[in-house]
């Protein structure tokens, strides 16, 4: 058994949402400026730009829209 603190959650998943993006991207042949939207569904409380509490992925107050923006700048609220 080993201890992970929530920054590695947070990294684990912005990580991982990143490469399904690109995955998706490069297998469709679509250029990132194509799309308009994307959706994420989470399970626990959020609000319109972040997690607010997902305890079963032990993250806090993390601005997705702000992490997901460092790669591809689509979000615009």
């Amino acid at each position: 058994i080993y201890s992970v603190n929530e920054e590695d959650f947070e990294k684990i998943l912005i990580d991982t949402i990143i490469d399904q993006i690109q995955n998706i991207l490069d297998k469709s042949k679509t250029n990132i400026t194509s799309v308009k939207l994307i959706g994420i569904a989470v399970p626990g409380m959020v609000s319109k730009t972040s997690i607010i509490k997902a305890e079963n992925l032990h993250i806090k107050n993390l601005n997705i829209v702000e992490e997901i923006n460092k790669y591809y700048n689509i979000f615009q609220f």
